[in-house]
């Protein structure tokens, strides 16, 4: 085994044995054994771990934002403050309610991403637009807002460029979710590429100083937050309700019915998580931590 194998185990014991908890990526972003520090990126964290997973010596415990693990011998519950059942359902609804046990009566089809939140930085691109955007800045807070761009018929999409450099993204997709699985990963992978090719050709045209900047490849991309929920197949008739639970200190659930593409009521449950891992380890973590990719 490399150092950072023996560490890295090392490191897992110490957070199963001593501090008696599950541990995930984020604790081995930064780490220090035997006086030495190391450091992993998402992939490397993956790929290591999914061998232990493979070879026993580790095991999922519970996915939440993010996977957690354990070490063979050693299991960990659910947190109550974000406990779910089979169904996907916050445990906190309370499973005697009316409203639980109608939910759980429905027909539940794969969970769903929407309205996704992403960033990223590019140098010089505020400079660059701002000279033939000057209508489009926020006077407030120098913003730049482009005109929205619209993907397929159903995905709209908002860019915005702050005086930082900073570029936000945000993806509207809440009457077409992309669904946890491979068609619509790679559907999604196809969004976030059109959007990197825009802005690049965007910026190209735009450029008539040639200041030199960058649009980073988006498995750079940060993305911060995203919608994560169920639409419940069958249709809804009945009356406007929209239900908010708190689990814990920051995790919030809403249900609520949705119009769909297809024209149709539909109840959504939904959560709002905070993610903030690059695009790729984003997608790769919630379809293995659900069961997607074995």
């Amino acid at each position: 085994m490399s150092a950072l194998d023996i560490a890295m185990q090392k490191h897992m014991e110490y957070f199963v044995k001593v501090l008696n908890k599950p541990f995930c990526f984020l604790d081995f972003k930064h780490f220090v054994y035997n006086g030495v520090q190391y450091e992993m990126t998402h992939g490397t964290f993956r790929n290591k771990i999914s061998q232990l997973v493979h070879t026993g010596k580790a095991k999922l415990q519970y996915s939440t934002t993010h996977a957690y693990y354990s070490i063979p011998e050693y299991e960990f519950a659910t947190p109550k403050a974000i406990t779910q059942d089979h169904a996907g359902l916050p445990v906190k609804i309370g499973k005697q309610t009316e409203l639980y046990k109608w939910l759980i009566g429905r027909p539940i089809p794969k969970q769903a991403l929407h309205d996704i939140r992403i960033t990223f930085e590019a140098e010089n691109i505020w400079n660059i637009l701002s000279k033939i955007l000057p209508d489009q800045i926020d006077m407030s807070n120098k913003d730049i807002r482009l005109e929205t761009w619209k993907f397929f018929d159903e995905i709209d999409v908002s860019v915005t460029i702050h005086r930082t450099d900073k570029v936000s993204v945000a993806i509207a997709c809440s009457l077409r979710p992309l669904i946890i699985d491979i068609p619509d990963i790679l559907y999604f992978i196809e969004i976030l590429t059109r959007i990197e090719m825009r802005l690049k050709n965007y910026c190209e045209v735009s450029n008539s100083c040639k200041v030199p900047v960058t649009i980073p490849r988006y498995t750079n991309w940060v993305v911060k937050m995203w919608h994560f929920g169920i639409d419940f197949v069958d249709r809804y008739d009945g009356r406007a309700f929209h239900v908010t639970i708190l689990e814990g200190v920051s995790d919030l659930w809403r249900i609520y019915p949705k119009r769909l593409k297809d024209g149709n009521l539909h109840v959504r449950l939904e959560n709002q998580e905070y993610v903030n891992i690059q695009t790729i380890d984003a997608i790769l973590d919630k379809i293995y931590s659900n069961g997607t990719i074995n």
